[in-house]
């Protein structure tokens, strides 16, 4: 609940990622979590996916150390953030080579929520979410 998510710190996170190193998905969205501690969960050398919706303090300066020591990492949410795309393309051209990664900017107000989509098979209007990923080579 976002009462919760408030009260989550980025010491806490830190504290945290020392003590489940074997962490493969982490979402930490709706905290009020800094660059500093995104950079502290490099320790979760398991992690492939960390989702940090709507997390404001994040500006996406951790990402070169987060992302040279979570090599399995794959799936990262940044919609909402301070994050913008033209510093994220900046960070992940310093580190990441050849590596590909699906990376989440969008927030809900980028996307109507909804689309309509037409089903040729059964003859029917099909309302499906959007899924806003991009992909980052």
């Amino acid at each position: 609940s976002c009462s919760l998510s408030s009260r989550v710190t980025s010491r806490g996170i830190v504290q945290l990622a020392g003590a489940c190193a074997g962490l493969t998905c982490l979402d930490i969205s709706f905290t009020n979590v800094s660059d500093r501690a995104i950079a502290a969960l490099g320790v979760l050398t398991q992690l492939t996916t960390l989702r940090l919706h709507k997390c404001s303090r994040i500006t996406g300066a951790s990402l070169p150390t987060l992302l040279a020591k979570c090599l399995k990492l794959d799936q990262l949410n940044l919609c909402a953030t301070a994050t913008t795309p033209q510093n994220l393309a900046l960070y992940l051209a310093k580190c990441m080579g050849t590596r590909k990664i699906r990376v989440n900017l969008l927030s809900d107000k980028d996307l109507p929520p909804t689309v309509d989509i037409w089903c040729g098979i059964c003859n029917k209007n099909i309302f499906v979410c959007l899924s806003s990923y991009v992909a980052v080579p």
